[in-house]
């Protein structure tokens, strides 16, 4: 039997050679370029833009994202910024980025005060997730909160769930929300008008019937079964 002959290597052309070379030269070049931008600041921070931001001052956002001026642009953590900037009271969801040559940009989207409760130390601002997040004045158009000794996240979530079954013209006349627990509700409406909604429970269908006796006369109406409304003159 006869052996197989070994074919010799095929050695690299001139042109595929020249090709290796180049991209070998680019990929090079270009690590190189950026170890210079990393240690180097040529990209410094010289200037801040905020937008999105109505209740926290650019001051207070550009501190809390912590670039100061003069950082390598580069070397900015901006997952870590974000996060800080976030940590701010009013703030919901905040993004840092770099906008080169020498800017950060921080883009902030800020919580909205729905409900306000008033205790000893001051007037508590509740969001539309039921999360009480900071002491300030009311903004117009709250809801306000009481019969709470204290912040009461259980009742607070309880609210934002039944003001988020109502359409927008029906909660518009939602007023007061008063809790004579952490589940039962009793709710002032425009002309000091007082439903009983009550617990939790079933809340999609109560919100349906408040809609409905909003229109029938009344200064009580109980709607904590919603299939047998009590109405009170």
């Amino acid at each position: 039997m006869e052996s197989q002959s070994t074919r010799p290597a095929r050695s690299v052309g001139p042109v595929k050679r020249r090709i290796i070379i180049g991209v070998t030269a680019v990929f090079g070049i270009a690590v190189l370029a950026g170890a210079f931008l990393w240690l180097v600041p040529i990209f410094t921070v010289d200037n801040y833009r905020v937008e999105g931001a109505e209740h926290t001052s650019d001051d207070e956002v550009i501190a809390a994202a912590g670039i100061p001026l003069g950082t390598n642009l580069l070397r900015a953590n901006l997952p870590e910024s974000s996060a800080a900037v976030a940590t701010l009271p009013w703030v919901k969801q905040a993004t840092v980025a770099r906008d080169f040559p020498h800017t950060v940009a921080i883009d902030v989207v800020e919580r909205n005060a729905v409900f306000a409760a008033d205790f000893a130390d001051g007037t508590h601002l509740i969001d539309g997730d039921g999360e009480p997040f900071v002491i300030a004045d009311a903004p117009p158009g709250v809801v306000l909160i009481d019969g709470l000794a204290e912040d009461n996240p259980t009742a607070y979530r309880t609210a934002a769930r039944f003001l988020s079954q109502l359409a927008p013209e029906v909660r518009g006349q939602v007023q007061r929300i008063h809790f004579a627990s952490d589940q039962f509700m009793e709710v002032t409406t425009t002309g000091d008008r007082v439903i009983v909604v009550g617990s939790a429970d079933n809340l999609p269908a109560k919100a349906q019937t408040f809609a409905v006796v909003l229109q029938m006369e009344g200064a009580r109406i109980d709607i904590t079964n919603p299939r047998q409304v009590a109405v009170a003159p």
